[in-house]
């Protein structure tokens, strides 16, 4: 299932988003979709800090889908 949502994005980073995507040869849609993905596996990693639990994948992360280019 999808969802659409709009945001909006500060004129400061337009370009540079619009640079990444060139340089990635990919839209700029998914340059923001694996940001999000990035900060949302990183609040579950911290999520398991406070757990104190030795995995990611027991919160069903896969550490290696979010590894940076």
């Amino acid at each position: 299932m999808q969802r659409t949502i709009t945001i909006t994005v500060p004129e400061e980073f337009v370009a540079d988003l619009e640079e990444l995507a060139r340089e990635k040869e990919c839209s700029e849609e998914e340059i923001i979709l694996n940001g999000l993905k990035r900060r949302i596996a990183g609040s579950r990693i911290r999520s398991l800090a406070d757990l104190k639990a030795a995995d990611p994948r027991d919160l069903g992360i896969d550490p290696d889908e979010y590894v940076s280019d």
